[in-house]
């Protein structure tokens, strides 16, 4: 049976408990990346009453991070299996030979 942890993060200024499977050291990388990206958007001037606004406009950079993230793995993705189809080919042309 697994474990869940209850970890504290701060976010904000503000405490947040998260009752997690996930490790401690793991929530809180995240906690801090969710942060840390709020706090580039209160820093932009808007007003830090507007919480609400702040988490919406972290959660499209975040959302933005993670899109921009897929299309360098597809890319990625994409270059392996055409090299690897053209050296699979060199191999079988000159296997061929014999």
């Amino acid at each position: 049976m697994s474990k869940y942890n209850l970890v504290k993060v701060p976010i904000l200024g503000q405490e947040y408990t998260v009752n997690t499977l996930a490790s401690p050291e793991y929530i809180k990388k995240i906690a801090s990346y969710v942060n840390e990206k709020m706090g580039e958007i209160q820093d932009s001037g808007i007003e830090k009453d507007s919480q609400l606004r702040i988490a919406v406009l972290a959660a499209m950079n975040i959302a933005d991070d993670y899109f921009q993230q897929q299309d360098k793995n597809k890319n990625v993705i994409s270059k392996l299996e055409n090299n690897t189809g053209s050296l699979l080919k060199k191999v079988e042309d000159e296997l061929n030979k014999f």
